[in-house]
């Protein structure tokens, strides 16, 4: 995924698994239970050809034969994934003028380069898309990987990676402005929320930990070309109120819903000193 506003590195935290360790307290799943070889069966693919995504598909498939291994062996899927990807974008940049028109203009007949690289993606589960800057990227179809392996994972980690659909297809933020309806943002920190109390692998209890961190941030402060706060004033935003209502009524005992009291009060304050104190002090990184 390309850079984006509102602290982008929590949310690529999601997509980019960094261990394929799996340690656990509080929550996180404990032992490696991961199909031996798997992890170098992976490591042995090109990450410049498109169809190993396909190949290390398959190998997770024949590699796991319950929930608890798929669970265990999906983090090294997913960062064979990412991997790949960072790979092929790398590649495509290189070219990216040949492919923009794909997914910027109604192409009436494609190049042959072009319907090649749809073919190419069509038949290995990714798409093109518009990074908002003039440029393009390569994303993978997670709702399909969701189908094509949600029998062998877990119902928390099923939800992990539907989550992490959602934001491949559906970004929080393009060019420095929130494009996610605001309603959709705040069922996201909710979910986030939610799955953190449910049993992941480490990697994704910290990843799930982090992308809360970035939706909340969002939800309470907005973008650059989004904020929460109506420009000129220090009153909030009708639409992030809106949002915030729908919150607190969904589930009025949730983290957010407190910390949404808490801004409210204090830009009802009106003291600009005291709006600015508390996003400094509220604005979390991770």
């Amino acid at each position: 995924m390309k850079a984006i506003i509102i602290s982008i590195a929590a949310a690529t935290m999601l997509f980019a698994c960094n261990s394929a360790e799996n340690k656990g307290t509080n929550g996180k799943l404990a032992g490696n239970y991961a199909p031996e070889n798997f992890d170098d069966s992976l490591a042995a693919l090109n990450k410049t050809d498109m169809g190993n995504l396909s190949v290390a598909v398959n190998q997770f498939e024949e590699s796991v034969d319950n929930e608890k291994e798929g669970d265990a062996a999906l983090p090294q899927l997913l960062q064979y994934i990412t991997a790949s990807l960072d790979t092929l974008n790398d590649g495509l940049a290189k070219n990216g003028s040949e492919y923009v028109s794909l997914v910027t203009d109604s192409i009436k007949t494609p190049t042959a380069k072009q319907l090649a690289l749809v073919k190419n993606m069509t038949a290995h589960h990714t798409q093109l898309q518009n990074d908002g800057e003039g440029g393009i990227y390569l994303e993978y179809d997670y709702a399909w990987l969701l189908k094509e392996i949600g029998d062998d994972l877990s119902d928390p980690v099923k939800d992990y990676l539907r989550i992490t659909a959602d934001e491949a297809s559906m970004p929080l933020s393009r060019d420095g402005a929130i494009v996610l309806p605001l309603q959709t943002l705040a069922d996201r920190v909710l979910n986030t929320e939610k799955l953190q109390t449910q049993q992941l692998p480490a990697t994704f209890a910290n990843d799930i930990k982090k992308v809360n961190t970035y939706y909340s941030n969002a939800l309470l402060f907005g973008a650059d070309n989004t904020p929460s706060i109506t420009r000129g004033s220090t009153k909030i935003a009708p639409q992030f109120d809106q949002a915030y209502s729908y919150v607190v009524s969904k589930s009025p005992q949730s983290a957010i819903a407190a910390k949404i009291g808490e801004w409210r009060n204090v830009v009802a304050t009106g003291k600009r000193a005291e709006i600015d104190k508390f996003m400094k002090a509220n604005w979390e990184m991770e």
